[in-house]
């Protein structure tokens, strides 16, 4: 059991909170800040109703420990309002278009939509509705939401007359942040309450995190925890402690060169998605991380963490694969093709940290994948990358981790044609089925997605 002081500001207010080591930052809103119009809802960060706003990026505060917000901002829907009662004005658009029914929901959407203003989202339908993938309504139908959302965001680009503006958001440091000036002792905190968790660890360089990992063989390094605390919340991970590596600043790099593209551990699915170099250079893996879960998911994942945990359902892995990608380590080079192990396995040992990624410049490269509705995992995801010399596919969501696919590359290094590929099957032995779909259900649309991502990137 563990317990640790911090400090951090929420709606301007500067708070000192005795926090037990695996408490959900929603949980201290609504408990010990007793800022309940934070609503916890599915607990397993798929439904947005707990969207707050960490440093200015949206962020599921379910799937947040309040130990990584230690010297944050945090901005809940409470710090909207003028004074007076005063509707922020997203609030009242939401009014106006009828935008909400039962409201437990309204809260998540409100928060995302505010982020929204320093966002390149453009305030037309199409694009305001997958801004808002990571939030689900069981009662509006959306229509007003979106309707509200496109209204409010180019009156507050224009005048920025937010009560509270979105100063500062940044997709690569939403978590950073020490606090500087004197705190508010936590009344609300019970002395006797049960505590539980690991304990949390932040050191600022990867030395220091290596000797943590070395004098606490149970210990796991925490990146974006977008991965590792659902899986400690399912009892599928019980770390003694974890080693949060959001203050080393060498693994922040986003480097895109003539030949290589160097993706640091720490750096933001978002931040990725959004570079112009790696939009240029690498435009596959910037549609990649573009399309990971939601905006909240991609402010804080990040590419490391995902490498680490090694999900069966994640993108990332086959965009690595299927590039030819070389994991850089604390200790060593790892080709992508010895780098992943099986089901949440990698070659890395226990006290060894992902440094970052090289890409190598391809020729041309597509991933597509068939995605859960609600967390956007890829049911099946399909890469395929044609380097000079070489074609790689590779495949995800099959349920034995990634992995890739020889005939198909066999086929297209010949001919890099749709034509190539007719006939071509997938063994639904390669493929898991689950309650989502059945194994040959898997195997057919593996089949039908490397067809289309060819037929993108060879058309005619």
């Amino acid at each position: 059991m563990n317990r640790r002081i911090i400090a951090l500001r929420v709606n301007g207010r500067e708070c000192v909170l005795e926090v037990d080591a695996a408490e959900p930052l929603v949980e201290t809103l609504r408990e010990r800040c007793q800022l309940t119009g934070t609503h916890q809802g599915c607990d397993t960060a798929q439904c947005g109703a707990c969207t707050v706003l960490v440093n200015g990026s949206p962020i599921k505060s379910c799937n947040r420990l309040t130990e990584q917000s230690d010297g944050c901002d945090v901005l809940t829907i409470e710090g909207l309002g003028g004074e007076g009662g005063e509707l922020h004005l997203i609030q009242q658009a939401f009014s106006r278009h009828h935008a909400l029914q039962c409201g437990f929901c309204t809260p998540g959407f409100v928060m995302r939509a505010l982020a929204m203003v320093d966002e390149a989202v453009e305030p037309e339908p199409i694009a305001v509705r997958k801004a808002l993938s990571g939030n689900l309504c069981r009662c509006t139908g959306y229509e007003g939401i979106v309707q509200a959302i496109c209204e409010a965001l180019p009156v507050l680009r224009r005048s920025r007359a937010a009560d509270r503006p979105v100063e500062g958001a940044s997709m690569d440091r939403p978590d950073r942040g020490r606090p500087t000036s004197p705190c508010v002792p936590d009344t609300n905190r019970v002395s006797d309450m049960p505590l539980w968790g690991p304990i949390h660890c932040r050191p600022s360089s990867t030395a220091s995190a290596i000797e943590s990992l070395k004098a606490s063989p149970e210990a796991r390094p925490l990146a974006g925890g977008q991965s590792l605390l659902p899986a400690m919340r399912l009892g599928l991970a019980a770390p003694t402690h974890l080693i949060d590596l959001q203050d080393i600043d060498e693994l922040r790099t986003l480097r895109a060169g003539a030949d290589h593209l160097l993706v640091g551990a720490m750096v933001p699915h978002a931040r990725v998605a959004a570079d112009r170099g790696v939009m240029e250079g690498w435009p596959m893996l910037a549609a990649l991380a573009g399309g990971i879960a939601d905006q909240q998911v991609r402010s804080v994942g990040t590419l490391g963490g995902s490498l680490a945990n090694n999900d069966p359902a994640a993108c990332w892995p086959a965009g690595v694969l299927a590039s030819g990608a070389t994991v850089v380590t604390t200790r060593s080079r790892i080709p992508a093709d010895e780098f992943f192990k099986g089901i949440f396995a990698t070659a890395l040992a226990p006290d060894e940290l992902i440094l970052g990624v090289e890409f190598p410049r391809p020729i041309a490269g597509r991933y597509l994948k068939f995605e859960q509705p609600a967390s956007r995992f890829a049911l099946v995801g399909v890469a395929v990358v044609r380097l000079p010399g070489s074609v790689r596919v590779a495949l995800t969501g099959l349920g034995a981790g990634v992995c890739r696919w020889p005939e198909a590359e066999a086929r297209l290094g010949e001919r890099f044609h749709r034509a190539a590929l007719a006939g071509l099957t997938l063994d639904p032995a390669c493929a898991y089925g689950d309650l989502h779909s059945p194994a040959e259900y898997r195997a057919h649309i593996a089949a039908v997605l490397l067809k289309r991502a060819v037929g993108e990137l060879s058309p005619g």
